[in-house]
C-alpha cells in the first residue's frame, strides 16, 4: 500500500524536464517547488517512496535530521538556482565521502574563485558566490578544500516523496 500520493500528471511532465541524479543508487530529482500556500522551496529532492525506503530505511518524516514536504502540498517543480550542474555533481558522487556521512568538495569558477563546500549525503545544491551561477563552473574537485578558507555549508533541503505503484526495491 502506498504511503504516499502519485505523482499528479501535470507534476508529471514538469519532473520530466528536471535531470535526475543517483544518488546511492536512487534516482533523485533535485529542483524547486511551490507549494499550496504558494511558498517556494528552493531546494527539493523529489523521489519515489519505495526506493527511498529501501535506501535509507526510514521515511523522512520519522527522521529528525530530515526536513519533508508533501507531494500533494506541490503545485509546481522546476529547475533550481542552487543546482550544481549534474555532471560535476556526478564527479563529486563517484569519488565517494570524504568522511563518515559527509562531502568536502571545491568549485572552481570562470572568475578564478575556488570555494570549498561541505555536505551531508547529498551534494547537489550550493550557495553561489555574488554574481555566479552555475554556467561560471569550470570543474568540482571533490574530497579537496582550499586552505585556510572557510567551508561553506551546502544549504537546508527538503525531501519529497510520491508513490509509483510500478517501482519495487532493487
Amino acid at each position: 500500500m502506498a504511503r504516499y500520493k502519485s505523482l499528479p500528471n501535470n507534476l508529471r511532465s514538469k519532473i520530466e524536464l528536471i535531470d535526475p541524479v543517483e544518488v546511492y543508487g536512487v534516482s533523485c530529482y533535485p529542483c524547486s517547488v511551490i507549494n499550496k500556500k504558494k511558498e517556494y522551496i528552493e531546494c527539493v529532492y523529489i523521489v519515489e517512496e519505495k526506493d527511498y525506503f529501501c535506501n535509507w530505511g526510514v521515511w523522512p518524516e520519522e527522521d529528525s535530521g530530515k526536513l519533508f514536504i508533501l507531494i500533494n502540498d506541490v503545485i509546481d517543480i522546476f529547475e533550481s538556482s542552487k543546482r550544481l550542474p549534474t555532471n560535476f555533481a556526478k564527479k563529486i558522487y563517484a569519488a565517494g565521502e570524504s568522511g563518515m556521512g559527509y562531502h568536502r568538495f571545491v568549485v572552481k569558477f570562470s572568475s578564478g574563485i575556488s570555494q570549498t563546500y561541505i555536505a551531508g549525503g547529498v551534494v547537489d545544491f550550493i550557495e553561489y558566490p555574488i554574481k555566479t551561477s552555475d554556467n561560471d563552473i569550470i570543474d568540482v574537485y571533490p574530497n579537496s578544500w582550499v586552505t585556510g578558507q572557510q567551508e561553506i555549508m551546502t544549504p537546508k533541503y527538503y525531501w519529497c516523496l510520491y508513490s509509483d505503484a510500478s517501482q519495487k526495491c532493487s
